[in-house]
């Protein structure tokens, strides 16, 4: 091992007064002084980070995060190594403790040993242990701290205490879209006819961004007017499902107005998720399954219900239709009663009104009569002197008649349109004018005009 005297040595040849370094021969010299500083294996913990990615390689890389306990700012970070042939004991001490697994976001405590490389001089800790009763007793903690907060805050049961539709059509799902997971949930759901419309939120249901992206989706789900809204995943270990432990995740469902239905796909164990959420199941299809059964209950209980109806309706109108047909025969008889009763008072009344026709008819008779002798010798006097007086008419009207004045000597003039000619102003020197006598007619053209003086009236 390389010695660090020469460091804190003055190299009198050198006119600066200080040593000077090969690369190689200096990063073996850290490689010395960290081995002198951390001399066997030891402790450290941390949150683990990048792990996804190497996880499919012979070795598997990541990186150790410590995290401000105010925020989620890192504080520091280490790099870590786990080589392949060190794997096989970690994995050993893993399956020890049924439910952890290596994975991001995960806080676990593991056992490492100084690792420097000198020809690059990169270093990382190489590790060789893990300690998982320090995560899962991690996650114990954790759980029940956020249990006790939940509690405090009357959230425990919220959810449950929600009705459930009976009808639950329209499901929203939050999961990984495409995975086993939704494949098993929408397909048992497809097979049955009960008729449901699914609407789906894709969210990371492993990793750093589960609990982001399935509060997103109950949240988005929640304000699409969903009957129900179902949060499912696959199996995993624990510290897989370390996720659905997430206080956030667990004060979203609690708080939902809509019913949440879990099927997180615990064998064992119950996330918080679980906890508080309307209704936990064990597997995905398990919760399609609960759907199923709960809306064919119903269309099961409504027929019962339709059946029972129409039995009663049944037995209520046969029992109106006796009714209906005794107060029928009641009202037959009682019409038949009525109309017998009416026939005799017609009968009656037809006798009356028959007798009172004949009296009124021999007085009207009477009252013609006596009128007719009263009228007829007053009317046979005004016909006789209306007829005196027609024949004095008549003979007026013979004496005026224009054709016996003619017949005595005297000629009608006519203008050219046929209108009598009364007075010499109507005409002029050279008119065409007809005179008209008792046995024919002479046109003539008028030579002069003359106007006779005025005759003075007698009496004036």
């Amino acid at each position: 091992m390389a010695s660090l005297g020469p460091l804190f040595d003055l190299d009198d040849d050198d006119p600066g007064g200080s040593p000077t370094w090969g690369v190689l021969e200096f990063n073996r010299a850290v490689e010395g002084a960290l081995q002198d500083a951390f001399p066997g294996e030891f402790w450290i913990r941390g949150e683990i980070q990048g792990l996804a990615r190497t996880r499919a390689r012979k070795h598997w890389y990541f990186e150790l995060v410590e995290k401000d306990p105010d925020g989620d700012a890192p504080l520091a970070r280490v790099s870590i190594a786990l080589l392949s042939w060190k794997r096989a004991g970690v994995e050993r001490e893993m399956r020890a403790a049924p439910g952890f697994e290596l994975d991001d976001d995960v806080e676990v405590r593991i056992r490492c040993q100084i690792g420097f490389y000198p020809p690059w001089g990169k270093f990382q800790l190489a590790m060789v242990g893990v300690d998982p009763a320090f995560t899962l007793g991690q996650m114990a903690a954790n759980r029940e701290r956020i249990l006790r907060a939940l509690a405090a805050d009357g959230l425990l049961e919220r959810n449950a205490s929600l009705p459930l539709p009976l009808v639950p059509q329209r499901v929203g799902l939050v999961t990984s879209v495409g995975s086993a997971a939704y494949n098993d949930f929408v397909d048992e759901i497809r097979s049955s006819s009960c008729g449901f419309r699914i609407l789906a939120c894709d969210a990371r249901v492993q990793g750093a961004e589960t609990e982001s992206t399935v509060v997103a989706g109950i949240r988005t789900l929640a304000r699409r007017d969903c009957d129900v809204i179902v949060v499912v995943r696959g199996g995993g270990s624990r510290s897989d499902l370390a996720g659905f432990d997430s206080e956030s995740i667990a004060r979203t469902i609690a708080l939902c107005p809509v019913p949440v239905l879990t099927g997180i796909g615990h064998e064992i164990d119950t996330s918080l998720a679980d906890v508080v959420a309307h209704r936990d199941f064990k597997t995905p299809t398990a919760c399609a399954d609960f759907l199923v059964d709960h809306v064919q209950l119903a269309i099961e209980r409504y027929e019962e219900l339709w059946a029972r109806i129409a039995d009663g309706a049944l037995g209520h109108a046969h029992d109106e239709l006796s009714s209906l047909g005794h107060t029928a025969r009641g009202v037959r008889a009682a019409a038949r009663h009525a109309v017998q009763l009416r026939g005799r008072d017609l009968d009656q009344l037809r006798s009356a009104l028959a007798r009172e026709a004949r009296s009124s008819l021999v007085r009207a008779r009477d009252r013609v009569t006596v009128a007719r002798h009263r009228l007829i010798p007053p009317a046979i006097r005004h016909l006789s002197e209306q007829s005196r007086r027609l024949d004095a008419v008549a003979t007026t009207v013979r004496a005026l008649d224009p054709q016996r004045v003619l017949e005595r000597g005297y000629a009608l003039a006519l203008d050219a349109n046929g209108r009598a000619v009364n007075t010499v102003a109507k005409v002029r020197p050279g008119d065409r004018i007809q005179l008209r006598f008792a046995d024919g007619r002479i046109g003539a053209v008028v030579d002069r005009v003359e106007e006779s003086p005025a005759i003075l009236n007698p009496e004036e």
